[in-house]
């Protein structure tokens, strides 16, 4: 190798290394915007009062089993298109010529939705094991270390530290919940609460603190 290839081949690593630290501060913006921050705070505090409130009223006594189905599907759809519409302003905020394909592209990556894909394919092969033996209870732990991983992914990926946080955060706490949950335990509402709803909370707060630390 000569030295006009080396030089061409120092090139195209600056071209590349432009372009990722282009795409994390594009990310950055997105993760730090109000929208995806008041998003993460909603969301912890619904599933923290949400879960919580089942779980006392669980162990009060009372049978909550079609009732907590249906109000758990029926927040988490909502939930679910609002969250939707949030991140569609929140990056139209960023790049006013948002399209699908720009949205996936920086937001998601090709790559990312690759491994997407497929640890949902095992978390949805797991979780359906689990109901079939009965094992309700472990459903957490398999939904949450899917989940965390995903996060820490794209938190590696785009060398983000907030995601990387939550990622640790749902990952332990999952795993954790094994020492606490037996398969018909009640306790897993308890823990989806800490899980989830704690860990998106926390989320809120470092990236607030960041924000206001840049400011």
């Amino acid at each position: 190798m000569d030295n006009k290839e080396i030089k061409n081949l120092i090139d195209e690593i600056k071209v590349i290394r432009d372009m990722v630290l282009k795409d994390k501060e594009v990310v950055d913006k997105f993760i730090l915007s109000r929208g995806i921050r008041y998003l993460s705070l909603v969301f912890g505090g619904i599933v923290l009062i949400m879960f919580w409130g089942i779980y006392e009223l669980v162990r009060l006594g009372y049978d909550t089993s079609v009732f907590s189905r249906y109000f758990i599907v029926g927040v988490l759809v909502l939930i679910s298109i609002v969250a939707g519409v949030v991140k569609f302003l929140s990056w139209r905020s960023i790049d006013p010529s948002f399209s699908l394909t720009s949205f996936v592209s920086k937001v998601l990556g090709v790559g990312y939705i690759k491994v997407f894909f497929v640890l949902v394919g095992i978390m949805v092969f797991l979780s359906l094991y689990l109901v079939m033996v009965g094992l309700y209870g472990y459903l957490l732990v398999v939904i949450g270390v899917g989940v965390g991983i995903l996060y820490l992914l794209y938190g590696v990926m785009f060398h983000n530290f907030e995601l990387e946080f939550l990622s640790y955060y749902i990952i332990l706490t999952s795993l954790l919940s094994l020492f606490f949950v037996s398969k018909d335990s009640y306790d897993v509402y308890l823990w989806v609460g800490i899980v989830f709803g704690v860990g998106f909370i926390l989320f809120f707060l470092i990236t607030t603190i960041r924000v206001m630390r840049e400011r």
